[in-house]
């Protein structure tokens, strides 16, 4: 649990505003399936001959695909570009993708990983502006964000 205040700008207006994208999540429906949770580039390997495999799945569990998606993006820091040619490669008629869910986990994502900074740094490790830079790639998350009638 973190002990101090959470020493980010504006976090309190901010945590709000994060909070409220649940409803959100939950008018556009949360698809639970078979997830990797930690999809970092270093949880690909390549073999010799070419073929992918994606390993480390301790923390796989029951989320929505876009979640994965959404932690790929921001993790491999895709471009915007990079991201809709994977996207163009990945969707089809059994694999929906929601772009907005992918913006909406984005701007989780980022708050969780400038929390849990908070919380270890706490502790006595050093992030240097890993969290702060997490938080403010959140908030500039929201700032894009305007909702959609995507459903």
């Amino acid at each position: 649990m973190i002990e101090e205040k959470i020493p980010y700008a504006n976090y309190e207006a901010v945590r709000e505003e994060v909070f409220s994208l649940e409803k959100r999540l939950a008018d556009l429906g949360v698809d639970r399936k078979s997830c990797h949770i930690d999809l970092v580039p270093e949880n690909f390997i390549e073999s010799p001959q070419g073929r992918l495999y994606l390993i480390d799945w301790e923390y796989s569990s029951m989320n929505d695909p876009m979640w994965d998606l959404a932690a790929l993006f921001l993790e491999s820091e895709f471009t915007r570009q990079e991201e809709e040619v994977f996207l163009s490669h990945y969707e089809s008629d059994k694999t929906p993708v929601s772009r907005e869910k992918i913006t909406i986990y984005k701007i989780l994502q980022d708050t969780i990983w400038s929390l849990w900074t908070v919380y270890k740094e706490e502790q006595g490790a050093n992030f240097g502006d890993y969290g702060v830079s997490r938080y403010q790639r959140a908030v500039k998350g929201l700032s894009y964000y305007g909702g959609s009638d995507e459903k």
